[in-house]
């Protein structure tokens, strides 16, 4: 049974910006739900440091708790023992810095309001009024999903990977530090998932953004992420924190035809699958 992985060899630089100062902190977190009849453990002793600029992805089993750690990470939930500091600053409620995008789209928009009317809303904390120039903002996001040419749609005009652009550029529209980001591609379809992964990376890479990644696809996991941290099944914080190294800019085809890619692939479906075989 594999318990552990040191990180891969790499360099020591995996961001865009190529800070290596820490950003966010768990330290020694846990977090229990009560229930009538008991308590459940969904996670315990889990410790993790990420750099600021860096792109995370979190994977692991179903149940392990991936869900849970980016709610603790982005103060959704509070946790029931242990701390967490972003900045240095332990937090007690969603951190002004931080944003989150999640898998339902249809719902996280506002459907009264147009695509650029989403993307303004996403402005309203995030700059004075007295600064002005918000019409510029929405379109420059806009713009950097790719949905400048629909600014005046409704998201019920849109197909599902629009939609959760348009999600993503109200996110951005925020200029967070931090974007939290749960399954946010897996429901829509393979061609649509690929063009928002690219999106995403050209968004992290043009904004500077820490990003914390949860996802089920390995693949996509190593595709997009610096590092590629592996929870325990049980819940018993981080099995194995993988530095991919994979050179950037990427592509979908020569990144992950590449034996690197192929290594981290097979590496992480082992420890996932706790070491049986993976079929490869």
């Amino acid at each position: 049974m594999a318990t552990s992985a040191a990180p891969t060899a790499a360099g020591t630089e995996h961001s865009a910006t190529g800070s290596a100062a820490t950003l966010l902190t768990a330290d020694d977190v846990a977090k229990t739900y009560r229930t009538r009849r008991r308590e459940v453990t969904a996670l315990r002793g889990l410790s993790l440091d990420i750099g600021a600029g860096e792109f995370v992805a979190l994977v692991g089993r179903s149940g392990c708790g991936k869900s849970t750690l980016l709610r603790l990470l982005s103060g959704l939930l509070p946790a029931t023992a242990g701390q967490i500091r972003v900045a240095g600053q332990p937090i007690d409620g969603p951190p002004r810095q931080a944003r989150c995008v999640f898998q339902d789209y249809a719902q996280s928009l506002l459907p009264w309001k147009t695509v650029a009317g989403n993307v303004r809303f996403g402005l309203r904390h995030a700059y004075e009024p007295a600064e002005g120039g918000h019409d510029e903002l929405v379109a420059h996001y806009l713009g950097l999903v790719g949905l400048g040419h629909a600014a005046d749609r409704y998201p019920w005009e849109l197909s599902g990977g629009m939609q959760q652009r348009a999600a993503i550029a109200r996110a951005l529209a925020a200029r967070p530090q931090l974007l939290f980001m749960d399954e946010a591609f897996s429901g829509v379809d393979a061609l649509s998932r690929a063009k928002l992964q690219d999106v995403l990376l050209h968004a992290w890479a043009e904004e500077g953004l820490t990003v914390v990644f949860v996802t089920h696809d390995i693949d996509e996991a190593v595709y997009l992420a610096d590092r590629v941290v592996v929870l325990h099944p049980e819940g018993r914080g981080v099995l194995a924190d993988v530095r991919t190294g994979l050179p950037r800019p990427r592509g979908q085809l020569t990144t992950r035809e590449s034996p690197e890619f192929l290594h981290h692939r097979r590496e992480l479906l082992h420890l996932v699958l706790d070491g049986e075989d993976s079929g490869e």
